[in-house]
């Protein structure tokens, strides 16, 4: 799991949801907003009931995500903003294959 100062707060959900960039994955959607005030990226992994339907698998997915992340994150250049909502079965995948989607998506858009 990811420290408290590295997750994004309730209150800035709705606005990095409209005003951020919108990107797409095969198995994620990045929300992505910029931000030159911080010292570290902050993040925030959501998942529907519809993509998993008992607690147990969608908690599960959430904590592959978030460990993927926090391997990931000593390599960000620039603090950012990221929702990541998971959009298919996770759960499925190996954290190699998770890291690979979440590192290629992030090289694409020059974050890593």
């Amino acid at each position: 799991m990811l420290a408290k100062k590295q997750k994004v707060p309730k209150e800035l959900i709705i606005p990095v949801m409209k005003s951020g960039c919108f990107l797409r994955s095969p198995h994620f959607i990045f929300n992505i907003l910029g931000s030159k005030n911080l010292k570290v990226s902050r993040f925030l992994v959501i998942i529907n009931k519809k993509t998993e339907k008992t607690a147990v698998a969608r908690n599960r997915s959430k904590r592959l995500v978030y460990e993927v992340l926090r391997g990931i994150l000593p390599e960000v250049k620039t603090t950012n903003e990221v929702i990541l909502s998971i959009k298919k079965r996770v759960i499925d995948l190996s954290i190699a294959e998770i890291s690979l989607e979440i590192k290629d998506i992030f090289k694409k858009n020059g974050l890593i």
